[in-house]
């Protein structure tokens, strides 16, 4: 006796869900403040966000090197730094202080300091440590120049290295295999770049989607509960879930589908995956 009644609720369930589901996706269209939130925000923050990490590498920094050495190596350093794509050199001095006040000035990003009697404690075989300074506020301009250095001085140690093995006798190629005898590449898996913007934009997006959805939704809740019409059956809330959630649902496949494609940012491939993560992603919030 109980089949007819169950039937005839499940089937009103069913109305409620869809007429709130239909409903939701129109008092959005409705509502100028919730459409922006929901619709113009997340296209505009697709195309001006990666805008500023277009760029991906950082190069030419500005850049000091501190020559107390005064000799053909330190000069040799500087040339090595001055040819480098990350590095910029504004200026060679042997005044530390003055290198200093360009770093706390934000003139230069920054320096490295190369000791009196460099060359001659390289010659003699003792070790040598150059210190490098930068600004650690900003990462990746920090990176670029302990990289930029580090690769000029390295060069430049490399070469010494090389010379003293082939004046022991060694051949050219024999000293460069002894000098190094396993050489390391390193690849960048997942942001083969190694940009900014391949590392960041990915990872905000899910935030910008998350925030715009949640905005939206509790601008849309707060609407309601003004025209008294929050309270609502189990089924119409459930449906109206399903209506904010087809939003969020195109939001995401506009930043995994086209924005990352467009932005030539990483991806895995797996579209299914991407799915599944949005379906239960944009529910959730």
């Amino acid at each position: 006796m109980s089949g007819p009644p169950r039937a005839a609720e499940s089937h009103r369930a069913r109305r409620r869900f869809l007429a709130a589901w239909l409903a939701t996706l129109g008092d959005v269209l409705r509502d100028r403040g919730v459409l922006l939130v929901l619709l113009a925000a997340p296209l505009v923050y697709g195309f001006f966000y990666p805008w500023p990490y277009s760029s991906q590498a950082v190069t030419r920094v500005p850049v000091a090197l501190v020559d107390q050495d005064g000799s053909s190596l330190s000069r040799q350093i500087a040339r090595f730094a001055a040819a480098s794509p990350r590095l910029q050199l504004v200026l060679v001095t042997p005044d530390e202080r003055q290198a200093r006040q360009l770093l706390w000035r934000g003139q230069i990003e920054g320096y490295a300091l190369l000791p009196a009697d460099l060359k001659r404690h390289v010659l003699r075989g003792d070790p040598v440590v150059v210190p490098v300074a930068g600004n650690g506020a900003y990462a990746l301009l920090n990176k670029a120049v302990l990289s930029g250095f580090g690769e000029a001085v390295g060069t430049v140690s490399a070469g010494i290295e090389i010379r003293t093995l082939q004046a022991h006798g060694m051949a050219p190629g024999q000293a460069a295999a002894a000098r190094s005898p396993l050489n390391l590449q390193a690849v960048a898996l997942f942001n083969p770049t190694e940009g900014y913007g391949s590392y960041v934009v990915p990872a905000v997006a899910l935030l910008i989607l998350q925030q715009t959805l949640l905005m939206g939704a509790a601008m849309l809740v707060g609407g309601w509960a003004e025209a008294h019409r929050l309270r609502a059956t189990p089924a119409a809330w459930l449906g109206r879930v399903a209506g904010l959630s087809c939003i969020g649902l195109a939001s995401g496949a506009f930043y995994f589908g086209w924005v990352f494609f467009l932005q030539d940012y990483p991806r895995g491939g797996n579209p299914a995956a991407a799915a599944l993560l949005l379906l239960v992603y944009v529910p959730a919030v």
